[in-house]
């Protein structure tokens, strides 16, 4: 044990921190969570102030998307399996999806986001899949509303020119697997 007030060197540390200056001393490149002109939107966790800040320092800010991709999102073969066929089953859903509107359509049957949202999610159990939330169902001006939800008291009916829109993610029922999505 120390005395009261007798130092270590972790709070002799805590005592003096490192100016960015002194932190950057002697680096020529950084990798932070940046992407040049937003070319990777999930990498970009820095604002542009930052990455100015350490470049006036003369060091190079490079992307750590590389070394994301290595550190953060590698996947076992099990999981790109798991990927690949969430990945045939959503495009096929959304081919089923419309071929079932344009029947519903045709045969004068009253439909509404609602009604598709729910075929949706019964086409994920009847292939054993599951989502964090239920799909995107948008018709209309609803399809400007980001991450918007049907519900009893907004739901549009669907009809004949009228534009929708459907985001869907889903995965396979299996611990670690990977979501697809498609919009």
């Amino acid at each position: 044990m120390r005395a009261a007030g007798e130092e270590d060197g972790l709070s002799s540390l805590a005592a003096t921190p490192l100016s960015l200056g002194e932190i950057l001393a002697g680096s020529k490149r950084v990798a932070m969570q940046y992407s040049p002109l937003n070319a990777i939107p999930y990498i970009f966790r820095v604002d542009a102030d930052s990455v100015e800040l350490v470049r006036s320092f003369g060091v190079d800010v490079v992307s750590s998307a590389d070394l994301v991709q290595i550190l953060e999102a590698v996947w076992t073969a099990e999981q790109t399996e798991t990927h690949l066929f969430a990945d045939a089953h959503l495009r096929q859903i959304v081919d089923v999806t419309f071929r079932e509107v344009a029947r519903r359509i045709r045969e004068k049957v009253h439909t509404t986001e609602l009604d598709i949202q729910d075929f949706i999610w019964n086409q994920y159990e009847e292939r054993d899949m599951t989502s964090s939330h239920r799909p995107i169902v948008a018709v209309n001006a609803h399809s400007a509303d980001p991450h918007y939800q049907p519900d009893r008291e907004h739901n549009l009916p669907m009809n004949e020119g009228d534009f929708l829109l459907i985001d869907i993610w889903a995965k396979k029922k299996v611990v670690h697997s990977v979501y697809d999505d498609i919009t």
